[in-house]
């Protein structure tokens, strides 16, 4: 199934009738639909029956800045000379940036693989009905460093397990948290392994054991974008729905409205340098503040701190680590 494809290759209905759409049955699912309006926007539909929808009369619809969702509205959906009038749920791509669309159609795609009825769809949707709400709010982190998140999530021997791992929300204390093992990775154009630590990231327990993931990065034309790296995970964890939509559903959280910034989203950094730069580091060897040296009533202090003469981390130096650390 790819969306993209069967919605570029739909033309736009002439016909102005509101709820009137050109469109196709999602091959495989023959309970959804792929349209597109007479604005060009892309139309995902889940059809109703009619016993379904006396059951869940009084479910909420939402409109977004970019989104919105109906539930038990009629539409009339034209293919080729055939018309169909029914009953669906429906949700309605409202922006206008391609980049955005097209992440639209590859969320959609999980959608229909986990969804089978309404129930199902609308329990999709609340759960990550926060998703949508993101468009609105400001970016919660700049896009190198998510970048560099996902680059080391596509290059991992096991990208499912560091999926897994990854933080819940972007601004977990780290990137990725097994319980005792976690990975913070840090990135830089400078080229030079200094790297901005919170005091807390630096304070560990005698039983954790705490990677920093350095990279260096550059720009480059024929680079890959966060779009590029999206779409190479969630080929390589095809099936794993609850991945799946872990990937696109912390991406959203963090890029907040500059996922209408095309330039931003269209940002290349150089794959071949990120690969070949990429060092990892204990933790416990990175120079820091004493935790008695902070008072009390300092919070959310921040620093720089040289990586550049510590030895780096030897995997075959544990005799045994973790699946966190063996996934890289």
């Amino acid at each position: 199934m790819n969306l993209l494809e069967i919605f570029n290759s739909l033309s736009i209905p002439e016909n102005s009738e509101k709820n009137f759409l050109f469109g196709v049955v999602v091959p495989g699912y023959p309970d959804f639909r792929i349209a597109v309006n007479s604005n060009g926007n892309p139309v995902l539909l889940l059809k109703v029956e009619i016993n379904q929808s006396e059951k869940v009369i009084q479910l909420r619809n939402f409109r977004f800045k970019n989104f919105k969702i109906e539930h038990n509205k009629e539409c009339k959906i034209q293919n080729n000379e055939v018309t169909e009038i029914h009953l669906f749920t429906i949700i309605t791509f409202t922006g206008e940036n391609i980049k955005l669309q097209n992440l639209f159609l590859k969320f959609s795609e999980t959608l229909i693989k986990e969804c089978y009825n309404q129930s199902e769809v609308v329990g999709f949707l609340n759960k990550y009905i926060e998703i949508f709400q993101t468009f609105s709010a400001p970016a919660r982190k700049h896009i190198q460093g998510l970048w560099s998140e996902l680059f080391l999530i596509n290059n991992a021997k096991n990208p499912s397990v560091l999926l897994k791992y990854w933080h819940s929300f972007p601004e977990e204390r780290y990137d990725f948290n097994a319980h005792n093992e976690k990975i913070e990775v840090k990135s830089t154009n400078v080229f030079r392994r200094i790297h901005t630590f919170s005091a807390e990231q630096l304070f560990f327990k005698s039983e954790e054991l705490i990677i920093v993931a350095s990279i260096f990065i550059k720009e480059a034309y024929d680079g890959l974008n966060i779009i590029d790296l999206i779409d190479s995970i969630a080929s390589k964890v095809d099936g794993e729905f609850g991945l799946v939509n872990k990937l696109y559903t912390l991406v959203f959280k963090t890029l907040g409205n500059d996922l209408e910034n095309e330039f931003l989203l269209d940002i290349r950094y150089d794959q071949n340098i990120a690969k070949t730069s990429l060092r990892f580091y204990n933790i416990r060897n990175i120079q820091k503040i004493d935790r008695q040296c902070i008072p009390r009533e300092v919070t959310d202090v921040k620093y720089k701190s040289d990586l550049t003469e510590i030895n780096e981390f030897k995997f075959d130096e544990m005799d045994q680590y973790g699946s966190l650390l063996n996934s890289l």
